[in-house]
Order: C-alpha cells, then structure tokens, then sequence
C-alpha cells in the first residue's frame, strides 16, 4: 500500500497502482484518466468497482466526508524515507546479495567494480558501505560501526 492509500505491486522495475493495472486487464487498454470506484474503497480491485472519471467535486460534502474517513483509516505514515531491504519496491539488491558485497568490500575490491558485478552505481556500494543503506543487515551495521581504514589514494589503485 502506498502512502495514500492505494494497493501498489511491482511488475519488472516498474511500481504498479493495482487498481489501475486491474482496470487495463479488465478493459484491454491502459485508462485515459483517473480510474474511480464505485465502493469508495481506495484497495478495492473488483473490476465491476472500476470506472474512469475524472476527479470528485471538491463541493460534494460526502466526497470530501468519504475523503476524511478514509485518511483517518489510513496508518500513519513512516517517518523514515522507505521500508527497509527487500520490502522496499525499489529494492535492486536482496539481503545475500548485500552480504556477498560487504565480504567482497572486506577483501579490498573497488565499490566501482562491485556495484557493475551488480548492476547498481558504485555510489549504491558506497552507501552500503558506509551504513547509509541497508543498515539492517547485520553485516552493513558491523561496518558501519567499525573504524574506517583508507587508503589515501581513495580506491583507486596505484600503477607499480
């Protein structure tokens, strides 16, 4: 669920409103505008609770009290940035993964060439490897915490 309250699932890279997704299979086509629904209920993917529309009147005093109750009903939302790990959908990296490249960091291998091995950016490494991210995992808070040692060069390495 997003922080509005509507169903969300990922399909491929891409993070998918549900009840936009359950219209396109319904109908065959992607919607033209706002898919409202009928029930009022903001995860409801009943295909025959769906239509297209446009946006509620703002004067329509039981709208806005439907607006109000729904907000209310809604969990409070988190004070950090996203959900942690795997949980967050725009997680490219699962747990073992992350494990595997803090071993690889230990042995000394550049964030650069981790994070190609991995398809991510070296600056995704850097924060694993910093604690910024992933700080979850036992591993990442084990470096995090422990003092850092660098060589003055930064990670490049020198030509001998």
């Amino acid at each position: 669920m997003n922080n509005r309250g509507y169903g969300v699932f990922r399909v491929g890279r891409h993070v998918v409103m549900a009840h936009r997704h359950m219209f396109e299979l319904e109908h065959g086509r992607p919607p033209s505008g706002m898919v409202l629904h009928t029930c009022g209920k903001k995860t409801c993917v009943n295909p025959s609770h769906l239509y297209e529309g446009s946006k509620p009147n703002p004067f329509n005093a039981d709208a806005v009290l439907l607006e109000e109750i729904e907000r209310k009903a809604l969990p409070a939302a988190s004070s950090s940035r996203g959900r942690p790990g795997i949980n967050n959908p725009r997680a490219r990296l699962t747990e073992e993964q992350v494990k595997e490249i803090c071993a690889l960091l230990d042995q000394g291998v550049s964030p650069r060439i981790i994070g190609f091995s991995f398809g991510v950016d070296a600056k995704s490494i850097r924060n694993i490897d910093e604690g910024k991210t992933w700080s979850h995992v036992p591993e990442v808070a084990r470096r995090a915490e422990a003092p850092k040692k660098r060589r003055r060069g930064g990670w490049r390495r020198r030509a001998r």
